[in-house]
């Protein structure tokens, strides 16, 4: 779910800087003044990155007058600098896809000039957009590409920004250490090269950990810092994020009035921006003041303003998260059709994103089984040539045996010896090609199946599910003895659990090799779905990038989290439950523990969940142990030898 209530900024690159109107005034004069177009266009393109944080309509001028220019400039790297001041003004705009499209082809002319800037800015940019769509392992895959172009650069401002955004990235994903240890990083540069735009958002950020554990003290202090830094730059969108958090702390100390001020004093710098994502977010949190005090009618004005936005710039995450609030909305109103609207609204959309990602696996399937055809072409060819090449040296030897009459038997004991070689190596080249064509028919054949089961699991087995469990909601509804609804409810509850385990199934079924970052994520979503109201469940992942497991390797180890994960929030009366993974000595180490009432094994031995965890590690020849002890937690340790075949793949 979104962490409404705190708002982190990113960074988007345009060269960013403040200057004062006057300094304005003087750089457009300057600009009007100067005679080459290279000078001219440097002066339009730094017009669009001051601009761009006071009046987005300045800014769609100068984006104009760059674009015009730079098409007429032999120097490419001033096209990639123009292409990207305007994917940057259509993204403050919120017109996302537009913005991508732009900088996914600025991107690939950049790659071909080599341009590093150009690239450092763009792929940072890219990532901001997944980030707004809930993409968070592509959002970071992009961040971290561009970190890699500043190293080379050795750009530390560059370098500050985008540690900057991979710390919001980790605050979103609920790792707070690894969020405070990057945003810490980009505070410290800033704060020695004097860059006053970045330490006002880095004082923003760290104020929004802080918030998010518990410390209100120190949040507002690094809050006050941003709001007064922010007022002194005539910069909106920070004055507008930092008066949203501190409407976030005032709501948590019950100054309801407070907050609400804050908030309607955000609101109006969002709606002069045109930044509509975060209007939508600060609709979002005005509604959940107004239902805190029990003020309904007020709360659901907000809510669909919230949604009306989502829906018009097609926000996913956000439309995922309006829908769960009005679910509990109407639910704590009594209104249980409502609810249940909207419930089945929420399983709609994740029905249609689960899709998406289907159908993209699906692409990729063709795309391996393309690459296994071109394969066996080229494998043919090359067993032609070889024949081809037989043909010739034969040829050659019989000329030498004719004009060599004098040393014939020699020659003819050698041209014995060799057919026999090259009679065997003939051999042995179609018996390799008869392999490799039937390990390929094989594999054609294996891939199709696994698509087939995933397709008909989904197409087949998880609609059933979800009509049966929508059918038992509506007896539920209708039920009017309590003990018969709480039994349909529990199996309406049964119904989604297999229904969410049947997509986690599909979902391993689909790839041939499934990278850390993609089991992390799929951990994180259970989570959320965990329902551990008051409780921390964060994961830390030090594996490499490349590190790839199996499917049977994947679902045992999310099923193994899983079954923990679920044993600790029934059983343990946990504070903190994590999950750490790291690869050592070529073994992947999974350690999962939680602070809990711990339990005495000599007495209660182990059940069916415990026995069912360890047999799923033997299943994959992984090591399984467990320690525990009375108000003390519990700790499980999984040691997995790793499949060197499939971190090949991840290489190729």
């Amino acid at each position: 779910m979104l962490r409404i209530g705190i708002l982190l900024l990113f960074v988007i690159f345009n060269s960013l800087g403040l200057t004062g109107q006057t300094d304005l005034d003087s750089l457009r004069k300057r600009v009007l003044n100067e005679a080459s177009a290279e000078s001219k266009l440097d002066g339009y393109l730094n017009l669009c990155s001051e601009w761009s944080v006071q009046n987005q309509d300045s800014t769609w001028f100068y984006v104009q007058k760059s674009l015009a220019l730079s098409s007429k400039i032999e120097d490419k790297t001033y096209r990639v600098e123009a292409l990207n001041q305007w994917a940057n003004y259509l993204q403050r705009k919120s017109l996302s896809d537009s913005a991508l499209q732009i900088y996914n082809q600025t991107l690939n002319l950049a790659k071909e000039l080599n341009y590093l800037q150009g690239l450092a800015k763009l792929t940072n940019n890219i990532s901001l957009i997944y980030t707004q769509r809930g993409d968070y392992p592509l959002a970071l895959d992009y961040f971290f590409e561009s970190l890699s172009y500043e190293d080379q650069l050795g750009n530390d401002a560059g370098k500050a920004e985008v540690y900057n955004n991979i710390g919001v990235i980790f605050y979103y994903q609920q790792d707070y250490d690894k969020s405070l240890e990057y945003i810490k990083l980009a505070l410290d540069v800033h704060k020695n090269m004097g860059n006053s735009f970045g330490v006002k958002q880095g004082y923003n950020n760290v104020g929004g950990i802080n918030q998010m554990l518990g410390r209100y003290d120190t949040a507002v202090v690094y809050y006050q810092k941003s709001l007064d830094m922010a007022l002194d730059l005539k910069d909106d969108a920070g004055m507008a994020s930092a008066y949203n958090n501190l409407a976030g702390i005032s709501k948590e100390k019950g100054s309801f009035g407070e907050a609400e001020r804050y908030y309607k004093k955000a609101m109006v710098i969002n709606q002069k921006l045109n930044d509509y994502s975060v209007l939508a977010l600060a609709n979002i949190n005005i509604a959940l003041l107004y239902q805190q005090q029990k003020l309904g009618e007020k709360a659901l004005r907000f809510f669909d303003t919230a949604l009306s936005i989502a829906h018009e710039y097609e926000f996913n995450a956000l439309r995922a998260e309006i829908y769960e609030r009005l679910k509990t909305f109407y639910e704590l109103q009594g209104d249980y059709k409502e609810s249940l609207g909207y419930s089945n609204k929420l399983r709609v959309l994740e029905d249609t994103l689960f899709n998406q990602t289907k159908s993209k696996a699906i692409a990729d399937a063709e795309t391996r089984y393309e690459s296994a055809k071109k394969d066996q072409a080229i494998a043919e060819q090359e067993a032609q040539l070889a024949k081809e090449q037989l043909r010739l040296r034969q040829k050659n030897q019989w000329i030498i045996l004719l004009v060599s009459s004098l040393t014939i038997i020699l020659i003819i004991a050698i041209f014995i010896y060799r057919q026999q070689k090259l009679k065997e190596a003939r051999l042995k080249s179609e018996a390799l090609l008869k392999q490799e064509r039937a390990k390929a028919e094989l594999r054609e054949r294996m891939e199709a199946e696994r698509l087939r089961i995933s397709r008909d699991l989904h197409d087949h087995i998880g609609t059933q599910l979800t009509i049966i469990g929508s059918n038992i909601d509506q007896l539920a509804f209708k039920e009017l003895a309590e003990d018969k609804r709480i039994l349909l409810e529990n199996i309406s509850d049964h119904s989604r659990d297999t229904m969410h385990q049947l997509r986690e199934t599909i979902w391993a079924m689909n790839v041939d090799g499934i990278d850390m970052n993609m089991l992390v994520a799929k951990l994180q979503e259970f989570f959320r779905r965990a329902n551990a109201s008051g409780k921390i469940m964060s994961i830390e992942n030090t594996c490499e990038k490349n590190l790839v497991l199996s499917p049977n390797q994947t679902i045992a180890l999310f099923r193994i989290c899983q079954e923990a994960a679920n044993n600790a929030i029934k059983y343990a009366d946990f504070q903190l439950f994590k999950i750490k993974m790291s690869a050592k000595n070529d073994s992947l180490l999974v350690e999962i523990s939680d602070d809990g009432k711990g339990m005495d094994l000599s007495d209660t031995g182990r059940g069916y969940g415990l026995s069912n965890m360890e047999q799923r590690s033997k299943d994959i020849g992984a090591s399984f142990s467990l320690k525990s002890l009375l108000g003390q937690g519990c700790s499980i340790q999984i040691a997995l030898k790793l499949d060197s075949s499939l971190s090949e793949v991840a290489n190729a």
